[in-house]
């Protein structure tokens, strides 16, 4: 994955932005920069993977000297996910429609987990899913159980399970839900310090940043992934 930005700060100069302006002739020291690295582009390759990449990403080969369209950078978990259904490698779990009212949907969930292969009902996993659907799911929570009695809100762990509840912001929009036993999920990285920080360099009063690293995900044994049954295409 790359990363390259260019600008000329001095177009700062007369804008509010001016007093990240510097004196120096060598446009990379300037103020600006630092700021510009720190508060935008660096939290904007996060993002860019987090939302388009990590779950909805299909890899598409690069065009030499071409920026690649957004969501091609890998293959994301949905994409993986399905692939693996197709090939007889994980076996959905048969939710259905999703329940819209929120204490169905809990009713909904817990039966999801009580249908997970029961040698890793002791196994800790986390139901990855869109923050819309937690949502729903502490609201109907609240309302079948009721708060804690120690005033700290609804847990997310599924009752009576080892099941942690995560929404992901790549999930939303979507109704896929998953988990599997936390060894199973694996991340490979490669130059993962560069993910982290760019190259400055300057040509006249251009200023360019750049950076780039591998990264990709996947899991070790398909077969204990627990899915539902939904946007199988």
């Amino acid at each position: 994955m790359k990363m390259d930005f260019e600008d000329y700060p001095d177009e700062l100069e007369a804008t509010w932005l001016g007093f990240l302006a510097d004196s120096s002739l060598d446009r990379k020291e300037w103020p600006f920069v630092r700021w510009l690295i720190e508060a935008h582009i660096l939290p904007k390759m996060q993002e860019d993977y987090e939302l388009n990449e990590i779950f909805k990403g299909v890899y598409a080969a690069p065009t030499p000297n071409t920026a690649g369209a957004v969501g091609t950078a890998m293959n994301g978990i949905k994409f993986l996910r399905n692939k693996f259904i197709t090939d007889g490698r994980i076996t959905p779990i048969v939710t259905g429609a999703l329940e819209t009212t929120p204490v169905d949907f809990v009713d909904q969930l817990e039966e999801f987990v009580d249908s997970i292969n029961t040698r890793y009902w002791n196994s800790p996993m986390e139901l990855n899913l869109s923050q819309t659907l937690e949502r729903r799911y502490l609201r109907g929570y609240e309302r079948k159980y009721g708060r804690n009695l120690d005033y700290t809100g609804t847990g997310t762990r599924i009752e009576g399970t080892n099941i942690t509840l995560v929404g992901r912001p790549s999930h939303n929009g979507s109704d896929i839900m998953w988990c599997t036993p936390k060894s199973n999920a694996v991340r490979l990285v490669k130059k993962s310090q560069n993910m982290n920080t760019v190259r400055i360099e300057n040509v006249d009063r251009k200023v360019k940043l750049y950076t780039d690293f591998w990264s990709g995900l996947g899991f070790l044994i398909p077969e204990i992934v627990f899915t539902n049954d939904l946007e199988l295409t």
